[in-house]
């Protein structure tokens, strides 16, 4: 079963109805390797269904928190954003662009225990400027 049979399965057990934009959202996100606010995802998906309103969205992405297929982000102050990947791995914001950016700073294999606590996630967030905002302001480009 690959991943969008899988959570489509796992949707349907919990009784949310699966409307053409709802199941929208869900191909959007299975994948989907870029960290899209709310707002995103529905300004990306509105051309092709117009129907589509941002309560779906915010209702789809809760349902999809509640089973366990993507976390929220709260890496900023003014959105979150969505994490449809669910392997163990940090963030990086970039403070200029608002990229945000997946980092591997050790390998962890899933849950584990620190002093002693079970650990079932991590959210580990660095700021700073990117590689790309860092050539924009280094003095060679002025």
């Amino acid at each position: 079963m690959n991943k969008k049979e899988t959570v489509l399965k796992k949707i349907k057990e919990t009784g949310f109805r699966l409307t053409p934009q709802r199941l929208a959202i869900i191909e959007y996100l299975v994948g989907n390797r870029e960290h899209p606010s709310m707002e995103k995802i529905y300004s990306d998906l509105k051309p092709q269904y117009p129907m589509l309103s941002l309560s779906t969205v915010y209702n789809t992405i809760k349902v999809l928190k509640t089973i366990g297929e993507i976390q929220e982000l709260t890496i900023s102050d003014d959105r979150v954003y969505i994490e449809p990947n669910l392997d163990p791995h940090h963030h990086f914001f970039c403070e200029k662009c608002g990229r945000i950016y997946d980092v591997w700073p050790e390998k962890q294999t899933g849950p584990s225990k620190i002093d002693g606590h079970l650990v079932h996630s991590i959210q580990v967030y660095y700021y700073g400027l990117c590689v790309s905002c860092q050539q924009d302001s280094s003095p060679a480009s002025s």
